[in-house]
């Protein structure tokens, strides 16, 4: 990932004062691609996009049913959820405040007692206690936007990462945050939903409507070991939920990353995270 590209993702974001060039580099030396389950150019993708976080700052309010405009915000019915709305800078802070706040709801349910929790630096990670804050595609276009968010989780002791990520099924075209090649896997929906050969366990399953489910467990290159829930949404956009055992001591280098002995939530809590926060984003 290029300082131009990073520069494009981010065009029409507010000022920042963050080193962007230190960001890209100390996220691009933290990533590693997964050994099984998905095409290579898949995880590409999917990495590319987590390497765009926000820094720390405040949340911006979830903007609610009735005060919501269709143009500007997420449509929110206390009955119903929400949709993921991003054609206006506006629209695109409450869509990814729901998300967070639909996120830390769908945590403390399937998993009470859990806690989130800082690591790495902390201009680039929310303080203990907060969700992680959602990065949002560009408002450049108006369909399939993706978004994007992580931070450290804890339980019974046990550390690690969750991320979010809302994916389009079309990522070549869908937003600014994609940048991908010809590779017809990288737009292939079957990627985030059929158990390929591994030693891993994997399942595939069908959720609120018949909409596709998968839950698996992968093994980085680095070692670390995750368990990945990815949900068919109703407008057909992927929602995944990714947790594992790597955790960044707070106030040390993302290079400095440890595997912790077990990963802080199961495969069937990061499923039940994932369908409950499915199931509230409407088509």
């Amino acid at each position: 990932m290029t300082q131009q590209l990073f520069e494009d993702l981010t065009a029409d974001a507010p000022p920042s004062t963050i080193d962007v060039a230190d960001l890209v580099r100390r996220e691009k030396r933290r990533r590693t691609l997964v050994r099984v389950g998905m095409p290579v150019a898949a995880v590409a993708v999917v990495a590319t996009a987590l390497a765009v976080i926000s820094p720390t700052a405040p949340a911006p309010p979830v903007v609610a049913g009735p005060t919501a405009s269709p143009a500007t915000a997420p449509s929110t019915t206390p009955a119903s959820g929400f949709r993921l709305v991003a054609n206006s800078r506006e629209a695109k802070a409450a869509t990814a405040a729901a998300l967070r706040k639909a996120l830390d709801g769908a945590v403390r349910e399937a998993a009470p007692g859990a806690q989130w929790l800082a690591q790495g630096d902390p201009a680039y990670s929310t303080p203990d206690g907060r969700p992680p804050l959602i990065t949002g595609d560009g408002v450049q276009r108006t369909q399939d936007q993706m978004f994007f968010g992580g931070t450290g989780v804890g339980l019974d002791g046990r550390r690690g990462t969750l991320r979010l990520s809302i994916i389009a099924p079309n990522p070549c075209n869908g937003g600014t945050m994609s940048k991908c090649g010809t590779d017809p896997k990288i737009i292939d929906p079957d990627t985030y939903f059929k158990c390929y050969p591994s030693p891993e366990p994997c399942t595939e399953s069908k959720g609120t409507d018949g909409r596709r489910q998968r839950v698996r467990t992968t093994t980085s290159l680095a070692g670390f070991v995750g368990h990945e829930a990815t949900v068919e949404l109703p407008d057909k956009r992927t929602l995944m939920i990714f947790v594992d055992n790597e955790f960044v001591v707070p106030g040390t280098d993302p290079e400095n990353s440890v595997a912790q002995p077990a990963t802080p939530l199961s495969p069937a809590q990061v499923k039940a995270i994932a369908t409950t926060i499915g199931d509230q984003i409407l088509p």
